[in-house]
């Protein structure tokens, strides 16, 4: 097994940024968005280097989208310039929201020696189970000692194979209808140690793991836009384990940067420090 005993970033994310194209009660508004991508720019501004592996559009969405990653300090040098832009349409509501469709989104389906080189030198890799990549990624993961999280968004019952071979996920993420999908492999994950988080939005979330399963409450908040929630929680938990944190504040901690996610049109529109984020009662 090879062990690198310096990590250059903290987390690496690969999927595409997307432009989020909301239709909402106020209007049509767009954000900068991408599930992957909206989770690793939090992580940033907690203060962990991070990188993202993925591709944008040779437009001016694709020049934006890179842009806004720079300001945010995210290492975008493996984001590919190809194509068009991915765009994702949503109608939100302060309740809830829906995806309209997805445009121009074609995940990377191989990866070149440099991205290796970037996720070889990462403590942690951050990614959906229905990306090209995914079982590439959990061998990698394995050799280098490496930290994988995982989305389930896009999951169904008929491509949850890839999940049961791995035995390196570490953190898998999910809503309830996601987490439902993946039920008849539940218990053979969590044999494999390997915890499992039920987002519930107001509600707060469940932990699972081999030792049982833990509810935690969630906050409540004047909810905007639900959009990049559960992205935000993603990143919250992802932040207290690389800091060491119990499960216990960890997950707490994401039940706070879930909630005050909702306060705000769009997934990252606004900055939160850690302190206004743990005063939330």
């Amino acid at each position: 097994m090879n062990v690198l005993t310096t990590r250059l970033y903290n987390i690496v994310g690969i999927g595409n940024p997307t432009l989020d194209i909301l239709y909402t009660r106020e209007g049509r508004k767009e954000f900068p968005g991408g599930a992957t991508t909206n989770t690793i720019v939090m992580l940033q501004r907690f203060g962990l280097k991070t990188a993202m592996i993925g591709r944008v559009g040779e437009d001016e969405v694709g020049e934006s989208l890179i842009k806004e990653l720079d300001r945010e300090g995210v290492d975008t040098t493996r984001i590919r310039r190809e194509g068009s832009s991915a765009r994702c349409y949503v109608t939100t509501t302060p309740e809830e929201r829906e995806t309209i469709r997805i445009e121009y989104y074609y995940p990377l389906e191989k990866l070149l020696k440099e991205d290796l080189n970037y996720i070889e030198s990462s403590e942690c890799v951050l990614l959906s189970a229905v990306d090209p990549l995914f079982r590439s990624i959990t061998s990698i993961s394995s050799e280098y000692s490496i930290k994988l999280f995982t989305k389930l968004q896009g999951i169904e019952q008929t491509n949850t194979q890839e999940l049961l071979q791995s035995a390196t996920i570490d953190t898998i993420f999910g809503n309830e209808k996601e987490v439902g999908r993946i039920e008849r492999i539940l218990e053979s994950l969590l044999k494999k140690e390997t915890k499992i988080l039920l987002t519930q939005g107001k509600k707060g979330c469940k932990l699972y793991t081999n030792f049982g399963v833990k509810e935690y409450p969630g906050y409540q908040v004047e909810s905007v836009d639900p959009t990049g929630a559960g992205d935000a929680f993603a990143a919250g938990f992802i932040y207290g384990m690389v800091k060491g944190w119990n499960l216990d504040k960890s997950c707490d901690f994401a039940n706070h940067v879930g909630a005050l996610a909702t306060t705000y049109y769009g997934a990252r529109s606004k900055k939160l420090t850690l302190e206004e984020i743990w005063s939330l009662r």
